[in-house]
Formats: structure tokens, sequence, C-alpha cells
């Protein structure tokens, strides 16, 4: 099994570069006390979100949650005039059982994760927390609902729009989660 996912992993579209170019554009507007780690965990979400606590006597890191990165395909620069919805990938929400060929239930931590999606060159996005997809989301009809062929819906005014008020509405998010670790 572990060679049917090593060999989806290797063959998708992913592209460190978008990754590491939108950490720097969430840092470049988010608070200075935040900071996007990229996780090196290839089966894992895509940055991880830790805030500093700065204090006279030193400082520590604390660790809030993930952001999931999503480059729209389709999506060049303005919205396009047809799309009437926003489509996040099932498979960064859901668990696929790759030995029984179906989906399970919602991937671990959804609770403390962002969904982030821009345009192509990066200067437009929306996001959503994920539980929220996998609460109100619908599955698509676009799609054949292969592990890479299967989409999560939702209304586009179910979502936050643009890069200010996607880091603002993160931020919030990430400051009512439960910190979990401090180093």
């Amino acid at each position: 099994m572990g060679e049917i996912v090593d060999w989806f992993l290797a063959n998708q579209s992913f592209d460190i570069i978008d990754e590491l170019q939108i950490r720097k554009i969430l840092e470049r507007h988010s608070d200075w006390q935040y900071v996007f780690d990229k996780n090196d965990d290839p089966y894992a979400y895509d940055l991880t979100a830790w805030r500093y606590n700065v204090r006279k006597d030193g400082h520590d890191k604390t660790f809030l949650g993930f952001i999931e990165i999503e480059v729209g395909c389709g999506w060049e620069a303005e919205w396009p005039s047809y799309y009437h919805e926003v489509s996040f990938l099932k498979r960064k929400i859901y668990v696929f059982d790759w030995k029984l060929n179906v989906w399970k239930g919602p991937k671990d931590d959804i609770d403390k994760t962002f969904y982030l999606k821009f345009n192509a060159i990066h200067d437009d996005c929306f996001c959503k927390n994920i539980q929220a997809v996998y609460d109100t989301g619908t599955i698509s009809s676009r799609g054949d609902g292969s592990y890479r062929d299967a989409y999560i819906v939702l209304p586009m005014e179910s979502v936050t729009w643009g890069i200010r008020e996607c880091v603002e509405y993160i931020q919030t998010g990430l400051s009512k989660l439960k910190e979990t670790k401090t180093v």
C-alpha cells in the first residue's frame, strides 16, 4: 500500500515553489508573532502555524495548527465568471483507504486546519476552516470521485476572499484554538 501512496504523491501536481511563495505572502501580511513553517511530511498538511511568545526572560513558540495550500488550476488572475461555487480537493479533507479504494471519514486535525486556495499568480485567494468545509460542503458532481479527481464544494459567499482578509481569518481562527505544544 505504501508504494501506491508514494507513487501518487510523486505524480501529483505539487509545486514546492508555490508553497514557499505563499508562505512568504502569509508572513508578510500577518502579525510578526506568527510563523508558518513548511511541513516536510509529504502525508501531512502543507504548513504548520506557530506563534512566538516573547517575554523579558526569553521566548518560546507555540504550535497552533495547520494550513493546507492549493493553487487553482483554471484560476489564472480574475475569478472566472462561469465558476459558480468554490471547490476543495476531497483528498485534503478526507482519508482515502487505498486497500478498499474508498473514502473514509475526515482527516485528523481538521478542526485546527485552514484551507487556503490561491490563483495562479498569487494575488488573490479564498480560505475556510477545513472543519467548516467538512461540515457544510457537498460532494461535487465534477470529477470521477477518485483520489485525484474528487471535490467538495461550497457557495462562493461562504468563504473569505482576499489575501489580507484570509490572513486575518486564519490568525483569528488560530488564536481561538487551544495551544497544544510549546517549544
